[in-house]
């Protein structure tokens, strides 16, 4: 029997790109798919964009619209109301490859019980301009971006959710639980999602490259003094980036 794949949105206001992201997943060529929308009460066209592929999705589209407390809440939300034996997560502004179920599902039937992830091609201003692949060997120093991931639900039953304690970077901390737990981690050599720069950790790089450096801190790939020097170069980057002289 197909394994059921559940896949999560979350959106708000998201009406210049949802509409691609729902049509990448209605045009997968693997069938078994369960659908789940998050909507933080979005005030625009969004709902009403989704609403039109009911017909297409029929019972397996659900959609919750409610208030949340940010976007890692949200996923969980999508989490805790899924059913599939894998899950993966797309953002509303990006959007698969036609194949992309098909290729991680049958890496699941070969091993069961792990992580699964292919390459992210990303862009910029409607631009390719480089495609993300990083070995499973390196996966501690950097990962590739969540719409490229689909994990087994034991995982998530067994390790835990994402934490909301990291409102820029809490997909890496996953990640890193995972490896600490000694997760298997399986590569796919295509490309399975799209990434489009300008969602919110792109929007505040700085406050996530930080929590980058906490989380790698808090588990041991960096020590207290690398962490704040980290921090202090950070913080500088930024802030001389931003004086208006150097924006001429």
């Amino acid at each position: 029997m197909d394994p059921l794949v559940s896949l999560i949105t979350i959106c708000k206001n998201s009406q210049a790109t949802i509409q691609r992201t729902i049509e990448s997943v209605a045009a997968q060529s693997y069938e078994n798919i369960q659908y789940i929308i998050i909507d933080a009460v979005s005030t625009d066209r969004t709902l009403e964009i989704i609403e039109t592929f009911r017909p297409h999705f029929g019972a397996r589209l659900i959609v919750i619209s409610e208030p949340d407390e940010g976007v890692y809440d949200a996923m969980n939300k999508g989490i805790r109301n899924s059913s599939g034996e894998i899950i993966g997560i797309i953002n509303s502004d990006d959007w698969y490859e036609t194949n992309s179920l098909q290729l991680i599902v049958e890496a699941y039937r070969l091993n069961s019980g792990g992580v699964y992830y292919g390459f992210l091609r990303c862009y910029s201003g409607g631009d390719e301009v480089m495609v993300k692949s990083v070995s499973p060997k390196y996966l501690h120093t950097e990962h590739v971006g969540h719409p490229a991931y689909f994990v087994s639900r034991l995982l998530y039953e067994r390790l835990g959710m994402f934490n909301v304690h990291y409102r820029f970077a809490s997909d890496y901390e996953l990640m890193l639980r995972f490896i600490k737990n000694e997760v298997p981690f399986y590569q796919i050599n295509h490309i399975v999602a799209n990434y489009s720069f300008g969602g919110l950790s792109s929007r505040q790089e700085k406050y996530t490259y930080e929590e980058y450096y906490k989380i790698r801190h808090a588990y041991g790939y960096l020590s207290k003094k690398g962490l704040w020097m980290r921090i202090i170069r950070n913080r500088l980057y930024f802030m001389l980036r931003d004086l208006p002289l150097l924006r001429k």
